[in-house]
C-alpha cells in the first residue's frame, strides 16, 4: 500500500479507539493494510513495533490480528527506531519501590479549559498503592516541587502519575501534565531526573504528542526518554476514567507480583477485553508501551562479569609475600 493508504489507515484506527462509539472494523482493515497475511507466521510471543514515522501514534494494540487483538495475543513494545530500543534495554532502574502522583479531582486551570473532574484519581492511587506500597503525592501535595525532591531523594523503580494531560498542536515542547501547582511541560520534564523509571501515565491521550514528519512523533513520552526513564507507559487516545482506574489495578498487580511491563499490560488488557462492559477497544486499546528491548530478549549473551578486581587482588597479595619473604637489615637501636 502507499503512504496515502497507510495513513488513512492509521487515521481510522486511531478514531476506533478514540470513542466506544469507534468503528471496530477499522481496526481489522488497518491490520490487513499493516499486516499482510505473509508475514504474521514470523510474529512470535514478543513484538517489538517500529511504526513508519508517518504514521503517528499507532494503536498498535487494538488492532486486530486473525480474530485477535495484536495487544491480547502477544507482549507488544512500541519504539521509534531499532537503534532508540536497543538504547531504552540497556536501562535499569536505580532504585526501587513506587512513587504515586495523583493529581487533584480539580483545579483551576482544568475548571477553566473545561475538563472533566477526575472521578477515580483516589481510587486509582489506592490500587496501585496497594500493589507496590512506596510514597504517595495526591491532592494540594502533588506538586513540581514536590516531584522533584521526591525523586532526587529516592529514584522509584515505577513513576505513577494520575492527572490531565493536554497536547499542544504546534508545539509540542508544551505537552503538558497538570499538577496540583500548574502544568509539567514537555519541556520542563527535564528537570526532573527519572533514572530508568518505569514511568506510567495514566492521563487522556498522553502519548499523543506531534507529528514531526520524518522525526516521528514529539510529546511527553519523548521528553521522560530524554530524562532518564527507560519505559513509558501511556494511553495513544482519549481514555475512559472508570475502565482506566481498573485497567491500572489489574496491570499493577500483574507488574508487583514480578511481571515485565509487557505482560502486565497484556495481561489487563486480555481481561478488559473479556468483560462485557469493557469489550470495546475504547476501554483498553490505547494504552501502549514505549521503550526497549533487553540484551537477553535480543539473544544477546549476558555481558562476562569483569575479574580484573580478582587478578588485582591477587597480585598485590602475591607482591606482599615476597617482600614479607626478603632479608632484612637489622637496625639496633640504643637508649640512654
Amino acid at each position: 500500500a502507499d503512504a496515502a493508504t497507510w495513513r488513512r489507515h492509521v487515521a481510522a484506527a486511531a478514531r476506533a479507539v478514540a470513542s466506544p462509539r469507534g468503528e471496530a472494523a477499522a481496526l481489522r482493515a488497518a491490520a490487513d493494510c499493516l499486516l499482510p497475511e505473509a508475514v504474521r507466521p514470523s510474529l512470535g510471543r514478543e513484538v517489538l513495533a517500529v511504526p513508519d514515522p508517518r504514521m503517528g501514534r499507532l494503536p498498535c494494540a487494538a488492532l486486530v490480528v486473525d480474530g485477535r487483538p495484536l495487544g491480547v495475543g502477544v507482549r507488544l513494545m512500541q519504539a521509534p527506531s531499532l537503534a532508540v530500543a536497543m538504547l531504552l534495554g540497556e536501562r535499569r532502574a536505580a532504585g526501587s519501590g513506587a512513587l504515586v502522583v495523583a493529581a487533584p479531582p480539580r483545579t483551576d486551570l482544568a475548571d477553566r479549559l473545561g475538563l472533566d473532574v477526575l472521578e477515580y484519581v483516589a481510587e486509582e492511587r489506592a490500587a496501585v498503592m496497594a500493589s507496590h506500597g512506596g510514597r504517595p503525592l495526591s491532592g494540594a501535595d502533588a506538586t513540581l516541587a514536590n516531584l522533584r525532591a521526591a525523586l532526587a531523594a529516592d529514584a522509584p523503580a515505577v513513576l505513577h502519575v494520575a492527572a490531565h494531560a493536554i497536547d499542544c498542536p504546534g508545539l509540542p515542547t508544551q505537552s503538558l501534565l497538570l499538577l496540583a501547582d500548574g502544568p509539567l511541560a514537555m519541556g520542563g520534564v527535564g528537570s526532573v531526573s527519572l533514572r530508568g523509571s518505569l514511568v506510567v501515565l495514566s492521563a487522556c491521550a498522553a502519548a499523543a504528542g506531534e507529528q514531526r514528519g520524518h522525526e516521528g512523533v514529539v510529546g511527553l513520552v519523548e521528553g521522560l526518554f530524554a530524562a532518564g526513564a527507560r519505559a513509558v507507559v501511556a494511553p495513544v487516545a482519549p481514555v475512559n476514567q472508570q475502565a482506566t482506574a481498573d485497567f491500572m489495578r489489574l496491570f499493577h498487580e500483574r507488574l508487583a507480583a514480578g511481571s515485565d511491563a509487557a505482560s502486565a499490560l497484556q495481561h489487563a488488557r486480555g481481561v478488559l477485553a473479556a468483560t462485557a462492559n469493557y469489550g470495546n477497544p475504547h476501554y483498553w486499546g490505547a494504552f501502549s508501551l514505549f521503550g526497549g528491548v533487553s540484551p537477553a530478549a535480543r539473544g544477546e549473551p549476558p555481558a562476562a562479569p569483569t575479574r580484573w578486581p580478582f587478578f588485582l587482588a591477587v597480585g598485590c597479595l602475591i607482591a606482599l609475600g615476597l617482600w614479607l619473604l626478603l632479608p632484612r637489615k637489622q637496625v639496633v637501636v640504643g637508649g640512654r
